[in-house]
């Protein structure tokens, strides 16, 4: 009868463990995600960071985190501001740079200043991000994500 009680109380604690990330990844309240955005866990953070219900300032916050995981996370959200996302692109951590080159199709420019960055890998991620807008873009619009793409690859020879 001791190890039912035993069991029980493991599961509720694990269960307490766990709510606070859960309810950082689906909830949908402004106010719960503002509150849960103090939390000292950096998985935490990180689910408020990526999660849509987040309100932008808050996300905004979220991309001066010390965490370099929690600012990444920063990149996959649609409420994101280009100031945030400007922030991040210029983010003296690779890891979070490279989020941005991946995540972001929103602001060209952000992306064209990435396809000039110094780590390799980073600069590739944004030049494959570009080529996949101007893909989605039909012949107009890839048009002008490409001129985007030759001209800042033309600027990066020309200062290198």
């Amino acid at each position: 009868m001791q190890a039912t009680a035993t069991m029980s109380d493991n599961r509720t604690t694990m269960i307490d463990l766990f709510w606070p990330y859960i309810r950082a990844r689906r909830s949908d309240d402004p106010q719960e995600l503002r509150a849960l955005s103090f939390s000292d866990c950096e998985p935490i953070r990180r689910c408020v960071a990526a999660n849509p219900y987040t309100p932008a300032d808050v996300v905004e916050e979220l991309a001066l985190d010390w965490n370099p995981d929690v600012r990444a996370a920063v990149a996959s959200n649609p409420r994101a501001t280009y100031k945030a996302i400007h922030s991040l692109a210029q983010d003296s951590e690779k890891e979070v740079r490279l989020a941005v080159a991946r995540e972001l199709d929103r602001y060209l420019d952000i992306l064209q200043l990435l396809a000039s960055d110094k780590h390799q890998d980073v600069a590739k991620a944004a030049r494959q991000t570009l080529h996949m807008v101007a893909a989605s873009k039909g012949t107009a619009g890839r048009d002008n994500v490409l001129s985007l793409h030759v001209a800042g690859a033309d600027n990066q020879k020309k200062s290198a």
